[in-house]
């Protein structure tokens, strides 16, 4: 269903080619001692000068294998993916397709039991909380998805923030008509402003200050809601 799925996963395998190859190429050049390496323009060029060449060797060498050291062990042991499933499934939660007609939809979400503070307007539905079983086999990724950083190619770090009394800090991840994620704008064809809608996977300190002990608390928002640009965007 997520057709971008594939050139999102490459996000991943960038950050690591990266960090390997820049360890290597700094290990070598500031191992060979290349003129044209320390005298290259730049912020770096002040600390040269500033410590000095012999001891910005030593820097570099040190950096590279650092950095050359990160990237293998990202090769021996790859960072975790969110699953295409999980996605889909935070798409639709309790089975409703929430970029269908607002009337069906408000139906649905009022009469489902796992959604919590409902609020809407004349145009549908605006924002509502659900909780994550924990019995799912993608509740530890979606654990997990709360605290990474740039290695899951699914969302953006959400910074944390107080929202009805309640904290939203976790993972944001932005879905258009097609229930497909467009938070990626790097590895994506799908930009932002195509979005639907907005879910806000929150932290499990986070989820247990919202009231949601033993799950992990997820806040939906509808894209085009005064709420969604004062509070998402």
């Amino acid at each position: 269903m997520l057709s971008n799925n594939h050139l999102q996963m490459n996000s991943s395998l960038v950050l690591t080619t990266f960090l390997t190859a820049s360890g290597a190429f700094t290990f070598w050049c500031a191992l060979k001692n290349y003129d044209w390496f320390f005298n290259f323009p730049g912020p770096s060029r002040f600390f040269i000068l500033l410590v000095g060449r012999k001891i910005s060797r030593v820097v570099y060498l040190l950096f590279s294998l650092f950095l050359f050291g990160w990237g293998s062990a990202r090769i021996v042991e790859p960072p975790p993916k969110i699953p295409t499933e999980f996605i889909f499934d935070l798409a639709k939660p309790s089975g409703i397709d929430l970029t269908a007609s607002s009337g069906v939809v408000f139906n649905s979400l009022r009469a489902s039991k796992e959604i919590r503070d409902l609020q809407f307007d004349q145009f549908g539905w605006i924002s509502f909380w659900m909780a994550l079983d924990p019995t799912k086999p993608y509740f530890v990724d979606a654990v997990s998805s709360t605290e990474a950083g740039p290695d899951f190619h699914e969302g953006f770090t959400f910074r944390k923030k107080a929202y009805g009394g309640r904290q939203l800090e976790g993972r944001i991840v932005y879905f258009d008509a097609n229930l497909v994620s467009c938070d990626n704008v790097i590895f994506s064809g799908h930009s932002l402003s195509s979005a639907h809608f907005a879910l806000i996977i929150c932290t499990q300190e986070a989820s247990q200050q919202n009231g949601f002990s033993g799950s992990l608390s997820v806040f939906y928002c509808r894209a085009g809601s005064e709420l969604y640009a004062k509070l998402i965007r």
